[in-house]
């Protein structure tokens, strides 16, 4: 059963902050089991390519791993969100937990180059799409369950509950990297160490599987289903007479055609709410998912390496930075969703945009003046860019429902596979020459926040089924 027949007007209550919780621990893991690759780069390397290859090739092969996850992210954005069009958003998060958890696992368990040569990297390159597939499904349905689940006014918190979710899978990867490391050394980690992150990541994932299936449909989805789904074809009605069938094959083509029927259905509400019917909504959410990709790149993981590289500050202070700033960071993400239910989510927008620009250069001339407070101003941009946290709520609400999961899933996994596949070497190489181009870059994004802003103003602050109803 759903949580609330009427989740405009409900409350929050018990249900929804377990919730919240489990969706949160969900993307945070998810998130985890991603980064993982990340932080083992050049150790992995060395594990699942041949010990002969040339620096500048194992460059090429580790860049190509990179690569292929992000783009594998897009195809299972488009396979699971269709899955979450076809057959509900619990099964799509079903799917796509089950997989993250089974490939991260599996990797954990993988034979080494030292092993089976070549065919190492053969599975390693496989799985790593797998996770791929499985996070670029796994993040969109997330948000889309979240915010179908929850009342309307807290539509834009549930989404920065969930941004902030991924800001702790990043803190907690930073902390479980540096105590094996330290705990362990290299040598361990080469040897073993890397396992236990894979196998642990996996197996709590799977864990979270348990209380997946213990989650309802979204009130919204059912909805959805039901007004399209109020006349039953006339073949069905012949199957239920069992004139010419047998019991047992009547339910068989019953459930058959039924099938059919409702894909047929679905197919037709697609089509109809198409393309060229949300041109506008497809284009500001390209717009907003690059806002949030963007900055959260920059602030949560880019930023300790590319300050280091034009500033002579030391590694630990900016590692401790780091970490305060995400703790304010997921602060912020909670505080502006919090603060767009309550007022205008355009104007939010436009003023957190206006703070943002105004403390990344502020960051960057204190750098330059020497960094003494760096900790503080850490922190204080880690919050500012918090506003980011809305954003998710305000490109679904411009979907209707019939495509919701689908387009969102599309928009924001083609967006982040651009902005993670380029934005880190671009901004690396830049700096080279313009010690500012990330603050630069940071400002050109607030002043597309602060156009966007003055667009979501304008429109209505309604729910998620509003255009569904509008269109009925």
């Amino acid at each position: 059963m759903p949580l609330s027949e009427n989740p405009e007007l409900s409350v929050l209550n018990a249900k929804h902050l377990w919730l919240m919780l489990l969706m949160g621990l969900l993307s945070a893991l998810g998130f985890f089991d991603f980064l993982i690759f990340m932080y083992l780069f050049g150790e992995l390397g060395k594990l699942f390519f041949l010990e002969n290859t040339a620096s500048w090739v194992l460059s090429m092969q580790l860049a190509g791993l990179f690569a292929a996850g992000y783009l594998a992210r897009v195809f299972g954005g488009i396979w699971v969100g269709r899955l979450a069009q076809k057959q509900g958003r619990k099964q799509a998060l079903m799917v796509s937990a089950t997989l993250m958890a089974g490939f991260t696992f599996t990797i954990g368990l993988l034979p080494t180059s030292a092993m089976v040569g070549v065919f190492a990297s053969i599975l390693f390159l496989l799985l790593r799409i797998g996770q791929g597939v499985a996070l670029g499904g796994l993040v969109p349905v997330i948000w889309v369950y979240l915010a179908e689940s929850l009342p309307k006014r807290y539509l834009s918190m549930s989404s920065g509950v969930v941004v902030a979710s991924y800001a702790f899978g990043l803190m907690v990867a930073n902390i479980v990297f540096a105590i094996i490391l330290d705990g362990m050394g290299v040598n361990a980690m080469l040897s073993i160490g890397w396992r236990w992150m894979f196998i642990i990541s996996g197996t709590l994932t799977m864990i979270l599987l348990y209380y997946l299936r213990q989650i309802p449909m979204t009130q919204i989805f059912m909805n959805y289903q039901k007004n399209y789904l109020k006349t039953e074809p006339a073949h069905i009605k012949q199957a239920q007479s069992g004139q010419s069938v047998s019991h047992t094959a009547n339910r068989f083509i019953k459930a058959k055609k039924s099938l059919k029927h409702t894909k047929d259905i679905l197919k037709n509400s697609i089509k109809k709410n198409g393309i060229k019917d949300h041109i506008n909504a497809i284009f500001i959410g390209g717009l907003l998912s690059l806002y949030i990709s963007s900055i959260f790149m920059i602030v949560a993981i880019l930023l300790p390496d590319l300050v280091m590289a034009v500033y002579p500050i030391d590694a630990d202070m900016v590692g401790i930075a780091n970490g305060l700033g995400l703790w304010f960071l997921m602060l912020g993400c909670v505080f502006y969703g919090f603060l767009a239910d309550r007022m205008n989510p355009g104007l939010v927008l436009m003023g957190g945009s206006v703070i943002l620009m105004a403390q990344i250069f502020g960051f960057y001339l204190h750098l330059q003046a020497g960094g003494e407070l760096l900790l503080i101003l850490y922190a204080i941009l880690g919050f500012s860019a918090g506003v980011i946290g809305m954003i998710p709520a305000q490109i679904l609400r411009m979907l209707p429902t019939g495509i919701r999961a689908l387009y969102f899933s599309v928009i924001y996994n083609v967006v982040y596979a651009i902005v993670g596949g380029v934005l880190p070497f671009v901004l690396a190489y830049m700096s080279a020459t313009i010690g500012m181009v990330t603050a630069l870059y940071v400002a050109f994004l607030a002043i597309i926040g602060l156009m966007l802003g003055f667009i979501l103003y304008r429109l209505p602050n309604h729910g998620l089924d509003y255009l569904d109803k509008k269109s009925c």
